[in-house]
């Protein structure tokens, strides 16, 4: 609505437009301008209010969008920072997974360790037992090759009952070749010098050899500690029997006592 001041204004500009028409003789374009000049600033006087109104509500709208706008920028960080704590809380987790990962890992791990120390452990056991048993096995052969009864013995137990294979099949080679030496050496001796076996044999209590009986020959086989002497009593019971026995085997000279239970325990002193 034009107000009181902007109707006066109006009239005012009207008179002062016609004036200086008529003063100075303008062409009828002109005093349109002028009119037209003087009718614009007549209605800004006479809306002055609405004006104001305006200006005040596009500052306040101003306002509000900036308002808005720094909520927007404000969202907008705290969405990045969201976005940021995210991918952190990821890594986090990532990095949680991984170290499980190495954790059972490391723990497959030193399962698997365990295992192998127990497996050296036993290992090493077993090394140790082989050593004693293969250093029984080296004593025992050189008691056998100087005339030992107890040498012979053991080498046949090991080469027997031994848990380890080394240690059995190195007891039954050692036990095969000393044999085979007393059998060469000892033969090659009673072929040369033409030697009746049991005339080289000693008993406790000491027959004449036409005393001496299978009883005696087997006897001494049984319990002589003289290799040499078992040696000489194995040919001798050869030569008694007609039977071929092998040296140092005396399983076989027991399964024949078995089958000859007479000859081989009668009282070896009558």
């Amino acid at each position: 609505m034009l107000t009181a001041l902007g109707v006066i204004f109006l009239l005012v500009m009207a008179g002062i437009s016609t004036r200086y028409l008529v003063k100075n003789k303008l062409s009828t374009k002109s005093y349109s301008a002028v009119a037209t000049f003087a009718l614009a600033g007549g209605l800004v006087i006479a809306n002055i209010n609405s004006l104001q109104r305006f200006a005040i509500s596009l500052g306040q709208q101003a306002s509000l969008s900036v308002d808005m706008q720094e909520k927007v920028e404000f969202v907008n960080t705290s969405v990045e920072e969201v976005r940021s704590l995210t991918n952190q809380v990821g890594l986090l987790v990532e990095n949680a997974n991984s170290t499980n990962a190495k954790i059972e890992n490391t723990a497959q791990v030193v399962t698997e360790l365990v295992k192998d120390a127990s497996s050296i452990r036993t290992q090493i056991l077993r090394t140790q037992q082989d050593i004693k048993e293969a250093s029984e096995l080296a004593d025992n052969a050189t008691r056998m090759r100087i005339g030992y009864r107890s040498g012979w013995e053991e080498l046949a137990r090991l080469g027997k009952d031994s848990r380890r294979p080394n240690v059995m099949r190195m007891a039954r080679d050692r036990l095969k070749r000393i044999t085979a030496d007393y059998e060469k050496t000892l033969g090659a001796f009673l072929r040369r010098y033409d030697i009746d076996p049991v005339q080289l044999l000693i008993f406790d209590p000491d027959p004449t050899p036409q005393n001496v009986t299978v009883a005696h020959i087997v006897k001494l086989i049984r319990t002589g500690e003289d290799l040499d002497q078992v040696t000489y009593a194995f040919f001798a019971l050869r030569n008694a029997t007609r039977s071929s026995f092998p040296m140092f085997n005396l399983a076989r000279v027991e399964k024949w006592c078995e089958e000859h239970k007479l000859r081989c325990e009668s009282d070896p002193a009558n």
